[in-house]
């Protein structure tokens, strides 16, 4: 399990997290610029989003590798041991009912 320090180390965590600091300093600078400053500001915070953009795009296609792996596992040992699947299933369904009629 992925507690919240572990979750705030990630890659794509800081990134994030210097995405949004940047923004927050292009708003602060960008209340006292005009023209070319102003200007420099903007293709700034262009790169910037396009980056972050980049970024999301490329995590999305790991995510999605991982969970296509992780469907393949579970077929795989399924297929290998259905009436094993079959008990886990059951046991999860009866712990799941149980846990709901106590509400």
């Amino acid at each position: 399990m992925v507690t919240k320090t572990e979750q705030a180390e990630t890659p794509d965590n800081r990134e994030f997290q210097k995405f949004v600091e940047d923004i927050e300093e292009l708003i602060e600078e960008t209340s006292t610029l005009t023209g070319d400053e102003l200007a420099r500001a903007s293709e700034k915070l262009r790169q910037r989003i396009a980056l972050a953009k980049l970024s999301t795009s490329v995590m999305g296609g790991v995510l999605a590798g991982q969970a296509s792996k992780a469907a393949a596992a579970t077929d795989e040992y399924v297929n290998a041991q259905p009436w094993t699947a079959v008990g886990i299933s059951a046991a999860v369904g009866l712990i799941i009912g149980l846990l709901l009629a106590r509400r």
